[in-house]
């Protein structure tokens, strides 16, 4: 049997990346429906707590935008479901947060702070950090509480769930043997490459005044005609029977490969450049290619090796596949410590 639990708290999802990017003019206030019907101040009470209309005007306001954004339809009847859902969501971490105090389980204030800096720092500064609270209808005391209840959420989950959730071996065969198709190691290409630079117009700066900017762009020419007419003939004395490892250490420009001869190791097509991967995938070992031109300068490869696919064997999996079982498991056990929670609690809904 199969005892190991890794538990991955799940990421607060309060602050969405794509806020900063609108004009708080976008959240401008309107009248609070849902279906045409009027919000209630009070939406729920979970054994005499309130939940407020602040709280799902919140959800919504981000369910709406980003509805929106995906080109989704809003409609009035979709707005109610995601309503009822978002409700009951509120219920359900109204009722774990109860719980934890009945456990004497107490999020100390500086975890809270260190969680809400971890949210911060995903902005360029703390103004664009406030902007986004006030876009999403929030103020640092609400996402304080937020963050509170995720975290003794989370502190529940390992104590009164986790420890009674296991995975059998057997279950994680099973599981390996239905999707066994899927755990493929794809074909593996060990390559060598001749490599010279060429100046990347794309990614040099620009010059201050256009006389400036026409010299600095012929330069540009020059320099990149050139290292074009070098990786030209270097890929002609290839074809004439010149000696791949030896133009590599005489020719190639790649500090990395050439001290190993131009090795670049073995890769998969599917975790290099595309325009790479198109022409290797198609080449025969033993073969060198033509030349290959990329943003930052000529290639030459030459395929060396390759390792076909192969099935990844299962003792390679087991933690993956445990793990996700695990998860599953603890959300199958989640639910049924809420509708647990749910029995005694006195909940009333007001939408």
């Amino acid at each position: 049997m199969t005892t190991l639990f890794i538990f991955i708290r799940r990421s607060l999802t309060l602050l969405l990346a794509f806020a900063v990017c609108f004009p708080l003019a976008a959240a401008a206030a309107e009248k609070f429906e849902v279906n045409g019907k009027p919000v209630p101040e009070i939406v729920a009470t979970v054994n005499g707590t309130n939940i407020t209309a602040d709280y799902l005007k919140n959800k919504m306001f981000m369910w709406r935008m980003d509805s929106r954004q995906q080109g989704r339809q809003v409609t009035p009847e979709l707005e109610e479901k995601f309503a009822h859902e978002a409700i009951a969501q509120a219920i359900e971490r109204e009722l774990f947060y109860q719980k934890g105090k009945e456990l004497n389980i107490k999020v100390e204030p500086e975890t809270i702070q260190q969680e809400i800096e971890n949210i911060q720092s995903k902005f360029p500064d703390r103004q664009k950090f406030l902007m986004a609270l006030a876009f999403q209808h929030l103020t640092l005391n609400q996402l304080a509480e937020r963050v509170e209840k995720d975290l003794t959420e989370d502190e529940i989950i390992r104590r009164e769930i986790a420890p009674h959730v296991d995975v059998p071996d057997s279950a994680i065969e099973a599981y390996y043997n239905h999707f066994k198709d899927s755990f493929i190691e794809p074909e593996k290409y060990k390559v060598s490459q001749i490599y010279i630079a060429k100046i990347n117009p794309k990614t040099r700066g620009r010059a201050e005044d256009r006389k400036s900017q026409e010299k600095a762009d012929r330069m540009v020419k020059i320099v990149n005609a050139e290292a074009r007419d070098k990786i030209e003939m270097i890929l002609r004395k290839l074809r004439d029977g010149a000696d791949f490892v030896e133009l590599v250490r005489q020719y190639s420009e790649d500090e990395f490969t050439k001290p190993r001869d131009g090795d670049i190791g073995e890769i998969y097509a599917h975790q290099t450049v595309p325009a790479f991967a198109a022409v290797i995938s198609k080449m025969k070992v033993g073969e060198i290619s033509d030349i290959v031109e990329y943003d930052d300068g000529f290639h030459i490869f030459k395929l060396n090796h390759i390792n076909p696919q192969k099935p990844i064997p299962l003792e390679n999996m087991k933690t993956d596949i445990m793990n996700a079982l695990l998860r599953e498991e603890v959300k199958k056990k989640k639910r049924e410590y809420v509708a647990a929670l749910k029995k005694k609690a006195d909940i009333k809904i007001f939408l």
